[in-house]
């Protein structure tokens, strides 16, 4: 015998699901309220050419070594953050980790003569070092 209170509360979920993600559809498309990527607060560390590298701010640092996030070449790194309440990076914060996030612009002509080389031997390295100078002292 099937549970009808509880069949029917998962369809009554999902409608309103289904009706918030079309409201927020059409918002989207009409540029109305555009969603606030990234809100986590963070400062920027060091650049060269493309590559900025981001450390975010946090008070609850307890853990060590710092977690250094290396995005992709062609993604967007907001992903990691996208909203208050629903961002991996507020997650790994609350767990006392220390973030920072190597972030790269969006290439153009002037970054045509560039080889996956220069991002490998040249700007990882730099970020690794930059990310161990700016660690905390942490005290477990």
């Amino acid at each position: 015998m099937p549970n009808v209170p509880g069949l029917l509360g998962r369809i009554r979920r999902d409608l309103e699901r289904n009706a918030l993600r079309a409201r927020n559809g059409v918002k989207l498309a009409a540029g109305v309220d555009p969603p606030r990527l990234g809100q986590t607060p963070k400062d920027l560390i060091w650049s060269s050419g493309r590559c900025e590298l981001w450390r975010y701010r946090s008070d609850r640092v307890s853990l060590t070594p710092p977690l250094l996030f290396v995005f992709s070449l062609v993604s967007r790194s907001y992903i990691i953050d996208l909203q208050p309440g629903n961002s991996f990076v507020e997650q790994l914060q609350r767990a006392g980790l220390d973030v920072f996030l190597l972030d790269w612009a969006p290439a153009d002509g002037r970054h045509s003569g560039e080889r996956f080389e220069d991002y490998v031997d040249g700007y990882l390295p730099d970020a690794v070092a930059r990310t161990c100078e700016g660690r905390r002292a942490v005290t477990p």
